[in-house]
């Protein structure tokens, strides 16, 4: 299975930042951070799907 594009980008929380200030949006600092959090675990979902689906088990492992 092809690694998801999310999870080759591998952005720090700098990245994510300075990806917020060059879009123009207003977002604090407190924001970036949840914003960063939120990335790391889908992050962290993207290899355990991927380890499931090498795997081969059955869907109701996911859970």
């Amino acid at each position: 299975m092809q690694k998801s594009k999310l999870n080759q980008m591998g952005l720090s929380l700098d990245d994510w930042e300075r990806l917020a200030e060059q879009s123009g949006l207003d977002i604090t600092q407190l924001e970036k951070e949840e914003i960063y959090q939120a990335y790391l675990r889908v992050q962290e979902l993207v290899k355990r799907l991927d380890q499931i689906v090498k795997s081969e088990a059955e869907p109701a492992a996911i859970f």
